[in-house]
Parts: structure tokens; C-alpha cells; sequence
């Protein structure tokens, strides 16, 4: 959560694709376009960067989501990580 939100302070966020930007061939070939409805069909092809395709992350979280350390399961309303933390004794 972004403590400073109320100061307009939004320096460490980063906006990022759900589905990634890279596979783009395969948002076509399935076409998931036609489930985003903030864009009329003149408004790029795939329709891939709508607003519907992207959130707001923390930069931390970006780099581990963009990694695929981390996911999101939009059927499930809590966070899992498949990072494996090591003891650093």
C-alpha cells in the first residue's frame, strides 16, 4: 500500500503488463483482445496495452513480477510468491 498516495507521491511505482508485452504473438493467436473493453477496435490492434492489461507495482515487485518470481491468479484473493528463501547465516 502507498502510504503517501494522499501527497500525490508516486516515485517508486512502475506501471506493468499482466500479460506480458514479450508474448504478444500469443494475446493475438488466443485472442484475448476481445475481452478488453476500454478501447474501441480503431485503437491499436491487439489491444495489449489497455488499461485493462496493467497495474500499478512498487519497482521491487515489478522487477520480481517481470521475473516471474512472483504471480497473480485472478481466481484467488491472496498473494504467492514462488521465491525460495535461504537462511543467509
Amino acid at each position: 500500500m502507498n502510504g503517501n498516495a494522499f501527497r500525490d507521491c508516486w516515485a517508486s511505482f512502475e506501471a506493468a503488463h499482466i500479460f506480458p508485452l514479450e508474448k504478444e504473438s500469443l494475446w493475438i493467436q488466443y485472442n484475448f483482445g476481445r475481452y478488453i473493453t476500454d478501447m474501441d477496435d480503431n485503437t491499436g490492434v491487439s489491444k495489449i496495452n489497455s488499461l485493462q492489461n496493467g497495474f500499478i507495482l512498487g519497482s521491487d515487485i515489478h522487477s520480481l513480477f517481470d521475473q516471474y518470481l512472483l504471480s497473480v491468479n485472478p481466481d484467488v484473493s491472496i498473494m504467492s510468491e514462488s521465491i525460495s528463501h535461504t537462511d543467509s547465516k
